[in-house]
């Protein structure tokens, strides 16, 4: 059964259009490979954060080889079992890791995108009522409440352009998601694959080749999807408490220009941003924040 969409997007979704046209600015040139890999972290559920912050990473795996060559020697070194993540960087050996696992970062080939929204903004995908009617619409197999399920529909949405615009058609994707809620069991995680496909087509301008939805978890014993998917989410974790740091800044800790400079953030979070916002040929990166408008103009 076709998934029936409004035609116009931009008017359904207003934050699309200026989402998209922010990604085309560090989308060229495409990905071209055969394969495209991509993985997603998300952080700022917990209660005194005023932003959900979704992380992306999209690459050419044969053009980004050399960081998981580089990444096995950081492991061997300082990691062993361990997992690289923004919360745990309080552990040592994971401090140590941090520069070098950074720096191996830069091996990748692609696009590292991460979007913060307001969490004024409560149905940027979906309306209440959306979980019900798309459950037997779908047949969707998951139990899903209207929180989790406009999660859900977040991401599919987000990655979806993401893979457009950086994609290059009939390419074969690979998408690494964490253990997280909207994939917390094998019900949701066979949903959010139907979903990605079906509702993904909607958004994804190029045709394209296979699709595969996974989870960390799903991956067995092999650390490297761990690792892959571990820069999003300290590229997550680091914009998260910055956005959250500026929300609560005085309003003249941001210069004439509107550029807020970066105070009292944790080391780990000037580091991370340090290595975010540095200009890269290889990785490029782009960091979004959409807010609600108080007074949409009204056409």
């Amino acid at each position: 059964m076709a998934i029936e969409l409004p035609i116009n997007f931009e008017e359904a979704w207003p934050w699309m259009r200026g989402f998209r046209r922010i990604v085309r600015t560090v989308a060229e040139p495409r990905l071209t490979g055969c394969d495209l890999f991509s993985a997603s972290d998300f952080s700022g559920s917990h209660k005194g954060s005023k932003f959900n912050v979704y992380s992306f990473l999209l690459i050419d795996p044969e053009r980004s080889a050399a960081f998981f060559r580089r990444i096995s020697l950081v492991r061997a070194t300082f990691l062993g079992g361990r997992r690289m993540s923004f919360k745990a960087l309080n552990d040592k050996q994971r401090q140590a890791a941090l520069v070098p696992f950074l720096e191996a970062s830069e091996r990748l080939h692609g696009v590292c995108c991460s979007i913060a929204v307001t969490k004024t903004y409560p149905y940027m995908a979906t309306a209440p009522s959306t979980a019900t009617s798309m459950t037997n619409t779908m047949n969707l197999e998951g139990r899903w409440n209207k929180d989790v399920f406009e999660t859900a529909m977040r991401a599919v949405m987000l990655w979806s352009v993401l893979v457009s615009e950086v994609g290059n058609g009939m390419q074969n994707i690979t998408w690494v998601l964490d253990e997280d809620e909207i994939a917390a069991n094998d019900l949701r995680h066979t949903d959010l694959l139907q979903l990605s496909g079906r509702i993904g087509q909607h958004f994804i301008r190029r045709q394209m080749g296979g699709l595969c939805v996974c989870t960390t978890a799903s991956e067995g014993t092999d650390i490297r999807f761990e690792d892959f998917s571990a820069v999003t989410d300290l590229a997550a974790g680091a914009f998260c408490e910055a956005v959250n740091r500026w929300a609560r800044s005085p309003e003249n800790q941001t210069d004439a220009e509107g550029r807020y400079e970066l105070t009292d953030h944790s080391g780990k979070c000037d580091l991370i941003n340090d290595w975010f916002f540095y200009p890269s040929t290889s990785l490029r990166r782009v960091a979004v924040l959409i807010l609600k408008q108080a007074n949409p103009p009204t056409v």
